[in-house]
């Protein structure tokens, strides 16, 4: 991978982590109107979850593509990574938390990925030749 396409890959991760950082406060409120103060506290923990587990994805497929040799190391952070996102989820669920104000602070990953793939700089192109189909 050529320094260029890494630099614009963490361009865009940098920008889609921030728009998931965004959104997060405009879905607390929508979680407030539907489920109280506590669909805020819920609201607020599935955001953090959503901004840890895409940070976290994003390191785990870049460690995999980059660093062949380590694969396999990569491979069982992702199992682990994957057993503490459903580990979190079932604590939150089982400490009373309204399960759909979790899920509305989670939709902060999609929708932060979509609105960060707006803002983020459109790729470099590094071949100059035209595509023949």
């Amino acid at each position: 991978m050529t320094t260029s396409a890494s630099t614009d890959q963490r361009t865009v991760l940098k920008s889609a982590l921030w728009s998931v950082a965004l959104v997060a406060p405009v879905l607390a409120v929508i979680a407030f109107f539907t489920f109280g103060a506590r669909g805020v506290l819920a609201s607020i923990a599935g955001s953090a979850l959503a901004l840890v587990n895409l940070w976290a994805v994003a390191r785990i497929v870049r460690g995999l593509v980059e660093e062949a040799r380590l694969r396999s190391r990569w491979s069982l952070l992702a199992l682990f990574k994957m057993i503490a996102l459903i580990g979190t989820v079932f604590a939150l669920v089982a400490s009373g938390l309204p399960v759909l104000a979790v899920a509305i602070g989670y939709a902060a990953m999609p929708i932060g990925i979509l609105i960060g793939q707006l803002w983020a700089p459109a790729p470099a192109d590094d071949d100059a030749a035209p595509h023949k189909g």
